[in-house]
């Protein structure tokens, strides 16, 4: 998959127009024929609370414009017109925390049972793909290392210590590539075996 142009687009994904900007900025940039190969989804923050109690609306609702299918699903609708046919990808990414479901992450999780409806619609409609995977902590700016989280988790992953980003963009580069073209409605997991680890 050779680059031949990047272009950066700023958009707001609690917006309503978030997908259908995205796209056509993108249209605009590389011609209004040229397929869109790959959508990847990998918008995210994180906020952790204490109980249920704790959680303020307004905090469910930037997690779950963010994190979950609020941001994504418009910009999956928005691209699908203009997506190969067949070989589209469709890429959610979002954390194993919502396979373990604990406590301090409630908000966490949505992204799964879309990811898996839409790979047995496009699949069957025009031979495209989704998928998801799922990181666990990496070492980026807004990692857990040091924290009381990062403490819990190191004693349940089988690799001790926290993912490379260029780790987590290999499992992608694959997921995304002709290597993996019968793959879809798949979890792909980069954790250390955190997500193995919990009793």
């Amino acid at each position: 998959m050779g680059v031949k142009a990047v272009i950066a687009i700023q958009a707001d994904v609690a917006s309503a127009d978030f997908g259908t900007k995205i796209v056509r900025v993108t249209l605009e940039a590389f011609g209004a024929t040229t397929p869109i190969g790959i959508v990847i989804n990998n918008a995210g923050i994180s906020r952790t609370h204490a109980a249920i109690a704790d959680v303020p609306l307004g905090a469910w609702d930037s997690i779950f414009h963010t994190n979950n299918v609020r941001a994504p699903f418009p910009l999956i609708q928005a691209a699908l017109p203009h997506m190969s046919q067949p070989g589209g990808r469709i890429v959610n990414i979002g954390s194993v925390a919502a396979k373990i479901g604990r406590r301090m992450f409630t908000v966490y999780g949505a992204l799964t049972s879309m990811s898996v409806s839409m790979a047995e619609e496009l699949g069957g409609r025009s031979g495209s793909r989704s998928g998801w995977w799922r990181p666990g902590p990496i070492d980026t700016e807004t990692g857990t290392r040091g924290s009381v989280v990062m403490e819990k988790l190191y004693r349940n992953m089988h690799i001790k210590r926290e993912g490379m980003p260029l780790e987590v963009a290999g499992a992608g580069a694959w997921l995304v590539g002709e290597e993996a073209g019968f793959v879809t409605g798949q979890l792909i997991s980069v954790d250390g075996g955190w997500g193995t680890g919990w009793p």
